[in-house]
This record gives structure tokens, C-alpha cells and sequence, in this order.
């Protein structure tokens, strides 16, 4: 090849080059800024739809929105999070809960550091690798029934609305979002603002989400999707993927029970249902046909009937169940191998605590205040090395406390056996006959390592013991 050939060669080379990058130019735009021009035009037009109080967004005028508070971009610069969760506010609300817990009802004044306004503008649409939005703890205060999720978010994974002051119905809009793994429309009713709360009549529209692993719709009234003649068992049946599902406080009021136990939801491991009083149901023995669920938390519920053994459980919490009842020689005739929290206070138990205790090997705590529980307590209550909390206030308990309850007072001392109550009295006091319910009812001084384990246990000697 001749060298006026090899240079018309390089030049033809050079403006084919030349033609892909004009063509790149006009497609995406404003790349070389570090963002798309129309997504930051997008952004630029949701912000003009909020009122912001604490200038949170006062980043969000530059050239480089990749670069803007809450905004997170790819490696080609295209937006793919927005995250304006307000953590202040959050933050507030649960040190305010806290402290009511507590009894202390004196409010401070809430941060205002809500951005406030009408939901989602529709260009947002042209954001169109979005995969993360999250907008809790804002104030949208509209209508759900008015808000138009933005069409082409179809990349969406994660979404999150919680607490963000929506009302009224949920249309079926959401179909649309087929790659969301995370849906969080939860609504925290004793917030210091009362938000408004989602009105649901039906779940079905969860049917076509069946990548979502995680939904939250805790206070969300699902009262209509729950009346005779709706089944929300059915709907949750398509979301095969479903890890955590959590529909706590939300008036569901139905004697089927709403969780069908069925190996089609192989990977759910948490269920939350607590606060649903009108659930007048029983715990279904099927649910031990769900091989992941770890957490099954049905606190105060309307429940009745017997626990069925359910030996994939780590944490079971069915208290402030006034008609359940629980029979612990029928539970622990198995092993529940696993189990490592069992709540049971205020539900109708019956009979002791028995001898059998032990086939739950994994005890860590064990809350049974309030159950009306009888009997002594048995000498294998020691053997439950992983006992830290034991809770059996306001019971029927008589009787002595046993030797062996010494080794678990050594329990909680070191998280182990090893070390126990006998060790450490011969250490402190310089005799190893001395015993704990001894200690317990005198006024000895107490080894500064279990001071505050004596101290919580005198009350319960002095019952048993007295």
C-alpha cells in the first residue's frame, strides 16, 4: 500500500471515529458533566415540586448531578439511586417512642426536615436506569388514587414510601415495576405527626412482582382485603421469591389464617403479624411446610387454639394472646432445635414448665410473665447453657428453687457454664457452701460480676422461696 493510501486509509479511520462519538454526543448528552442532561432535568423537575425546609437539596444545581445529595450514578453516568430518606426525622420518631416506653411524655419539638409536596413528577420516567428510591419519612400528603408512578422505572429493585403521609386506596400501578425485589409501604400509626395511612381492598396486584423479597405494609388498612370473601393467602402464593413479609397493625380481620403454609414459598423466612387483634384464628399446622421461616412474630392477635410444632423456628412470639393456649409438655415433647426467643406472656397457658424444657437446646430468652403457669420449676432448667433472659413474673410457680438454678445464674454471668454461681461464691466470698438463694435473701454484699444478675433474681427467690 502506498503511503497516499495508508493516509487516506488513517483519515476514512478518523472520521468513522468521529461519526460514533457525534452520534454518542446527541444520544447521551452532558455525559462529559458526569450525568445525562435529561435526567438531570428530571431531577431538577422534582425538586421544583417539593418545598424544602432544611435545604437538603441544595447540592442539586450544579452541572454533575451524579455528585448531587442523594443521588448515585453507574460507572456511564447514568442515575441509577435516589435516596432522600429523611433519617433526622426517623431518628426523632423512634428516641420519641423510646422515651414513651419508658414513661416519659414530654415531647420535643419534631425537626422539620420533611420535603414536602405532590409525589412523583412524571419525568422521572426518563430516569430510566433507576434501580433505588427511597422516600421515607417525607410528606407527600396526597391521595395515593392521584399519584401516578412514573412509567419506564421497569429497572426498579428497591422502593421505599414508608411513613411519607399517603392516603387513601392503592390502585394497581405497581404491576408495572416487575424487577422490584423491596416494597416498603409501611405506615407507623403512633408517630408524633399521625401520618395518613394506605387503604388497600385488595392485594392482588402483588401477583406480577414476583421478584419482590421483601414487603412491608405494616399499618397499611388491609381491613377490605381481609373480609369474607377475599383471600390474601392467594396473592401472597405468586410471590414465590418472598424472603420477609411483614403486615403488622394492619386490621386484618378474618378467621383464615393469612399466610398459607406452603412449600411454594420455600424462601420466606420472616413473617410479621402482630397488633392484627381481629385475626380470630389458629396458627395452621401447615406452616411447618415453610423450610426457611426462621421468625414468626403473631403478638397480639386474636389467636386461639394449641402452638403447633414448628421446629425451623430461631424466634417465636405469640404474647398478648389472651385465647391462645400454649401446652408445653404437648410443645416440647419434640425438639425445637433451633429455637432461640420464646414469647408466651399473656397467652392461657396451663400446667408447669416441664421437665422436657430441654429440647429446646438454642434458649437464649424465654418470656412466659403472666401466663398462669403452675408447678415448680425442674432441676433441667440448668441444662439450657444458652439461657440469658427468663422471665416468669405474675405465674403460679411454688416450690424450691432448685440446686442446679445456681448454674444458671453462672449462665448469665459469662454467656456460658464454665464459670458458675458455686465458682465465683468461693472466689468472692472464700466459701464455695455458700448458696445463691442464700445470697439472694440476705444482705451479703454480691460479687460486682453478678450484681446485677442477683439483683433481678431476688424478687423471684423471695416469691418461691417465702
Amino acid at each position: 500500500m502506498s503511503s497516499g493510501s495508508k493516509s487516506t486509509h488513517i483519515v476514512l479511520i478518523h472520521l468513522q471515529l468521529l461519526f460514533f462519538l457525534v452520534i454518542s454526543i446527541s444520544e447521551y448528552p452532558l455525559a462529559s458533566h458526569g450525568c445525562q442532561a435529561h435526567e438531570r432535568r428530571a431531577l431538577l423537575d422534582f425538586k421544583l415540586s417539593l418545598s424544602d425546609p432544611s435545604n437538603r437539596l441544595s447540592s442539586w444545581k450544579n452541572e454533575n448531578c451524579c455528585r448531587w445529595y442523594g443521588i448515585r450514578c453507574s460507572s456511564d453516568a447514568h442515575v441509577i439511586s435516589i435516596n432522600l430518606r429523611n433519617t433526622v426525622l426517623e431518628n426523632y420518631s423512634n428516641e420519641r417512642r423510646l422515651r414513651r416506653l419508658n414513661g416519659n411524655f414530654s415531647d420535643v419539638p419534631p425537626p422539620d426536615t420533611a420535603l414536602h409536596g405532590k409525589f412523583i413528577p412524571p419525568s422521572l420516567s426518563n430516569i430510566t436506569h433507576l434501580e433505588y428510591l427511597d422516600l421515607a419519612f417525607n410528606d407527600f400528603f396526597n391521595d395515593f388514587m392521584e399519584t401516578e408512578l412514573p412509567h419506564g422505572l421497569t429497572k426498579l429493585t428497591h422502593l421505599d414510601l414508608s411513613n411519607s403521609n399517603f392516603s387513601g386506596p392503592i390502585s394497581p400501578q405497581f404491576t408495572n415495576l416487575t424487577s422490584l425485589q423491596y416494597l416498603d409501604l409501611s405506615c407507623t400509626r403512633n408517630l408524633y405527626y399521625s401520618p395518613m395511612c394506605l387503604v388497600v381492598s385488595t392485594i392482588e396486584w402483588v401477583r406480577g412482582l414476583k421478584n419482590l423479597q421483601v414487603l412491608s405494609l405494616s399499618g397499611v388498612d388491609l381491613d377490605m382485603a381481609t373480609n369474607p370473601g377475599n383471600n390474601i393467602a392467594e396473592d401472597i402464593l405468586y410471590l414465590a421469591n418472598l424472603k420477609h413479609l411483614d403486615l403488622s397493625e394492619c386490621g386484618i380481620s378474618t378467621s383464615l389464617f393469612p399466610i398459607p403454609g406452603s412449600k411454594k414459598l420455600s424462601r420466606l423466612s420472616s413473617i410479621k403479624l402482630s397488633g392484627n387483634t381481629d385475626l380470630i384464628s389458629k396458627i395452621p399446622v401447615e406452616m411447618a411446610n415453610l423450610p426457611s421461616l426462621s421468625i414468626l412474630d403473631v403478638s397480639g392477635c386474636g389467636l386461639q387454639g394449641s402452638v403447633p410444632y414448628l421446629p425451623q423456628l430461631t424466634k417465636l412470639n405469640v404474647r398478648n394472646n389472651f385465647d391462645l393456649r400454649p401446652d408445653l409438655t404437648s410443645m416440647f415433647q419434640r425438639k425445637w432445635p433451633k429455637l432461640q426467643t420464646l414469647s408466651i406472656s399473656d397467652a392461657n397457658v396451663s400446667g408447669p414448665i416441664p421437665v422436657s424444657i430441654t429440647n429446646a437446646p438454642s434458649l437464649v430468652n424465654f418470656d412466659a410473665a403472666g401466663c398462669k403457669i403452675q408447678g415448680s420449676l425442674p432441676s433441667s432448667i440448668s441444662n439450657l447453657s444458652r439461657l440469658q433472659s427468663l422471665e416468669l413474673s405474675a405465674n403460679e410457680i411454688t416450690g424450691n428453687i432448685p440446686v442446679s438454678f445456681c448454674a444458671f445464674v453462672g449462665c448469665l454471668l459469662k454467656g456460658n457454664i464454665v464459670i458458675t454461681c458455686a465458682l465465683e461464691n468461693s472466689r468472692f466470698y472464700g466459701s464455695s457452701s455458700i448458696s445463691a438463694s442464700y445470697i439472694l435473701l440476705s444482705s451479703l454484699p454480691r460479687p460486682p460480676t453478678a450484681f446485677m444478675v442477683y439483683d433481678m433474681l431476688s424478687d423471684l427467690f423471695q416469691k418461691l422461696d417465702g
